[in-house]
């Protein structure tokens, strides 16, 4: 349990600094196996919130703004 809130906690910030930075990650949702590509963020003034901007890059079939919960990233890398 605290290896995933540890996880949880890195996620966000690295949302929250992605804001500035604008990095492209790849990420896998739970229960989905598909990795999209895009640049994740949270805005500081939503920073309390459990969710996420992504501006999904690929799939070109999801190509577009989504907001998604940090709890349903299973993984997270940097591209």
């Amino acid at each position: 349990m605290e290896e995933n809130d540890q996880k949880l906690k890195e996620y966000f910030e690295i949302l929250v600094q992605n804001v500035e930075k604008g990095d492209t990650y790849s990420i896998t949702f739970k229960d989905n196996p598909e990795p999209y590509t895009g640049i994740p963020m949270i805005h500081r003034l939503e920073a309390d919130k459990n969710k996420f901007i992504f501006q999904v890059i690929r799939p070109e079939k999801y190509k577009g703004v989504h907001e998604c919960k940090i709890q349903d990233i299973e993984k997270m890398e940097k591209r």
